[in-house]
């Protein structure tokens, strides 16, 4: 049978005293099979600290250097000093986000709030999106309604929803707030009324204010109506409506086997033609008599929109 044997230090004078719990049940202390040293080996936790370093509440949620903040008992905190938090979803499941937070925790009735008077911040992974939050001023224990000033979502795409700044400007004026792709449908008119009809397409592209349409105008019937060609059904509203607006455009009219260069520009919120006279100088408008029933027309204008 193996032996206990308790040995003193030849050379010490403490007394090292082991004290039994206040328990009325037998209790076992199995040593493992090899040496082991107590108090040896690298040191884990050492604090000098004067005070209470690391809070743990009933809710398991933990402060460093703060008592933590009442959390909605749906989520996990780790907080950080005086505003910093770490926070997730106590629960394991799809659809659960994570949180880091500066100024901010989350209120036992669900809102985000401040955690002092301050501005805030906030980054979130949630369904494998990041989200960047800023928010202005606010009053502790307040909710926080945050602006997002970014996003990369869970395709790689990023996203700026508010705009993008380039260098180190901060103008308004200057933000880069739109970038938009699409189709739009041409509609031909002679006079202001009815016009040529066919399988007429346009595109777009839309960068800040600036707007380029393009349009094919395969045209397979005239009507009846006469007057000056003109297009309406602009994807946005120009700026300015006038023939000197920022509208502009270059044009082929494909008549059969003729192919002639034609300007087009805007007029009042229309799309208008003008043909092009020798060296350049402007003739005659584009009419109901510059058609045929085989008129194929294709070109595109620049603008500036408000939209």
């Amino acid at each position: 049978m193996s032996k206990v044997k308790i040995q003193g230090n030849a050379s010490g004078t403490g007394v090292i005293t082991l004290t039994a719990p206040n328990t009325s049940t037998d209790r076992t202390v199995t040593l493992p099979d090899e040496d082991i040293t107590l108090g040896g080996g690298v040191d884990g936790i050492v604090s000098t600290a004067d005070g209470t370093a690391i809070t743990i509440d009933s809710a398991e949620n933990v402060g460093i250097g703060v008592v933590p903040e009442t959390w909605l008992p749906a989520k996990t905190a780790l907080q950080l000093g005086g505003n910093a938090a770490l926070y997730a979803h106590t629960e394991q499941a799809a659809g659960k986000w994570l949180e880091i937070g500066q100024n901010t925790y989350q209120q036992a009735d669900s809102d985000i709030a401040y955690i002092s008077t301050d501005e805030a911040s906030a980054y979130r992974q949630h369904n494998g999106t990041h989200t960047f939050k800023v928010a202005p001023s606010g009053s502790a224990d307040a909710a926080i309604s945050f602006t997002t000033g970014f996003e990369v979502l869970n395709d790689g795409k990023a996203r700026a929803k508010n705009g993008l700044l380039f260098g180190t400007d901060t103008a308004a004026a200057n933000t880069l707030d739109d970038y938009e792709e699409g189709d739009w449908t041409p509609v031909g008119k002679f006079g202001g009324s009815a016009g040529p009809t066919g399988s007429f397409t346009g595109t777009y592209v839309k960068i800040g204010k600036q707007v380029t349409a393009a349009f094919n105008l395969p045209v397979s019937s005239l009507g009846s109506n006469t007057g000056a060609f003109t297009l309406t059904g602009l994807p946005f509203a120009p700026t300015h409506g006038n023939r000197h607006s920022t509208g502009w455009g270059y044009l082929h009219r494909i008549a059969g086997s003729t192919h002639e260069e034609m300007f087009c520009y805007l007029a009042s919120g229309l799309i208008g033609f003008q043909e092009k006279g020798v060296n350049g100088n402007n003739s005659s408008g584009f009419t109901n008599s510059s058609f045929t029933a085989s008129t194929h027309i294709a070109g595109s204008v620049t603008y500036e929109t408000n939209s």
